[in-house]
């Protein structure tokens, strides 16, 4: 599931690494300021590899009756995606994931607003994240008969 952001931060990790060592070597002269460029690019990098990793790690499943569902774009907002107003207050995601793999997310809108106003049990990946604006996101999505 991660193996090709995983795979590029492990590149850039080699490079910084590199960079590191270049800059205490005493046969390439690269300077002080090339190792902080490093720092920049590698520590960021790994809480960012590991932010997102703990995000699609985390799977939930919940019920929730429908109230509402609407495109992001048309709360004025810059990403894309759908949010999923429930009646118990409780507010859901849906949309494209990188990190992830998935890319089905009009797919399973199209699911969600056909079932407004009923309950559905939704399978979610990641959490509430209120400094980041970002909310869990619907993977799967049931009807309850």
């Amino acid at each position: 599931m991660f193996i090709i952001p995983l795979i590029i931060l492990i590149v850039i990790s080699v490079i910084a690494l590199i960079v590191v060592i270049a800059a205490f070597s005493e046969e390439i002269s690269i300077g002080i300021g090339m190792l902080f460029v490093a720092l920049l690019i590698l520590v960021p990098g790994w809480f960012a590899f590991g932010y997102a990793n703990s995000y699609a790690n985390t799977n939930n499943t919940r019920t929730c009756e429908v109230v509402e569902v609407v495109k992001v774009n048309e709360l004025e907002q810059s990403t894309n995606g759908s949010r999923v107003y429930c009646a118990d207050g409780s507010n859901y995601e849906i949309s494209d994931n990188f990190m992830t793999g998935r890319f089905d997310s009009s797919n399973v809108y199209n699911r969600v607003k056909a079932a407004t106003g009923k309950e559905i049990v939704v399978d979610t990946i990641g959490f509430r994240n209120g400094f980041f604006s970002s909310f869990e996101n619907i993977v799967e999505v049931k009807e309850v008969k």
